[in-house]
């Protein structure tokens, strides 16, 4: 069966999916809603999906194999996608798993680029972003692809190590690897690492 490309919208037990190269959106019944996108996906990526291709393919998770192709997946309970306005919303328990970070809230909004490429995500709602050794909590994260600029903002809390930073709105640059908070504080709880952000004074 095959779906127009401009607009559809899922709920329910489906798993889609695109890899790289793809013209179509593979969609598995019998699983979990989601899409299976290039790990560029956080950095920009380009897609050529033009319609949806639906049939009785086996469920299946995310597996090492996937992840080893440099795909990130985003699964969710409820996926709408609009290919005319380019923008995507990812409804319910909203997960996007990579080789690089993993992104979890109740909802997600993705609006591609003229090129295809992703230029914006928006997530709301219990965000919660894990990376390397780093962690962040959040209310709401806006994430411009271009500029590598994440925005995290309500009670927003990044924890990387023994450091906690808080505050109303926590802004990190991926290309510096570098955090900068609005109305907070950083609080260090191990004394060495204290001790080296002295130095670095």
């Amino acid at each position: 069966m095959r779906i127009p490309g401009w607009c559809f919208g899922i709920s329910g037990s489906l798993r889609m999916s695109l890899r790289p190269g793809d013209r179509m959106l593979r969609v598995e019944e019998g699983g979990i809603c989601g899409i299976l996108l290039p790990l560029s996906l956080l950095v920009g990526l380009s897609i050529a999906a033009q319609g949806v291709v639906a049939g009785p393919i086996k469920a299946r998770e995310a597996s090492a194999e996937d992840r080893a192709i440099d795909e990130t997946v985003v699964v969710s309970e409820s996926l709408k996608m609009d290919y005319e306005g380019r923008h995507g919303v990812f409804d319910r328990n909203v997960r996007v798993i990579s080789n690089e970070v993993r992104i979890e809230s109740d909802r997600m909004e993705i609006q591609f680029k003229e090129d295809n490429s992703i230029g914006e995500i928006r997530a709301t709602g219990n965000v919660r972003i894990a990376r390397n050794t780093s962690t962040g909590l959040c209310e709401r994260a806006l994430c411009d692809m271009q500029s590598g600029r994440m925005i995290m903002s309500g009670n927003a809390r990044v924890t990387r190590g023994g450091e906690v930073l808080v505050g109303e709105t926590i802004t990190y640059y991926r290309e510096a690897d570098r955090l900068v908070c609005s109305d907070g504080g950083l609080t260090i709880e191990d004394e060495t690492q204290l001790r080296n952000l002295r130095e670095l004074e």
